[in-house]
């Protein structure tokens, strides 16, 4: 099966006693154009998008009489930060953006993935943070390519 759309979320979706089958993401995979991957319940998909990235958790990416097949983002290792300041922000999203990590931001959140050097890293800089399972939305990117 191909599916080139998002048609809704599950949170707003009307599910009508339908059977919801869940495609799971890796937050690597949600930022893909094209995926192709089971569901939970077997059914073969092929993700094809016209834009990366778009993809989040809960998304209703096909429907019929039968079923509902979602969207189900896998949970990260995350180090979890809240700034304080805006100049924590901008600090740390200097940091980060040195090191070329992907980073996620989440109200008042900035969230990375899960990796000791970087943990030890902001530690010594200074940083009060946590490590907690979360499941990514998109990730910020400033381009593409460079």
């Amino acid at each position: 099966m191909i599916i080139n759309q998002i048609i809704g979320n599950i949170n707003d979706f009307p599910l009508s006693n339908r059977i919801v089958e869940k495609i799971y993401l890796t937050w690597e995979e949600i930022e893909k154009r094209m995926i192709r991957k089971t569901t939970d319940q077997g059914t073969e998909v092929g993700l094809v998008l016209s834009e990366p990235g778009n993809l989040r958790n809960g998304d209703v990416v096909y429907a019929d009489a039968k079923r509902v097949i979602i969207i189900e983002v896998k949970a990260l290792d995350a180090i979890v930060i809240k700034p304080k300041s805006f100049s924590e922000v901008g600090r740390l999203c200097y940091v980060l953006g040195n090191r070329h990590l992907p980073i996620f931001i989440e109200d008042d959140e900035v969230i990375i993935p899960y990796d000791n050097i970087t943990w030890i890293f902001l530690q010594q800089i200074g940083f009060k943070m946590e490590r907690k399972e979360r499941k990514a939305s998109r990730v910020c990117q400033s381009s593409r390519h460079h």
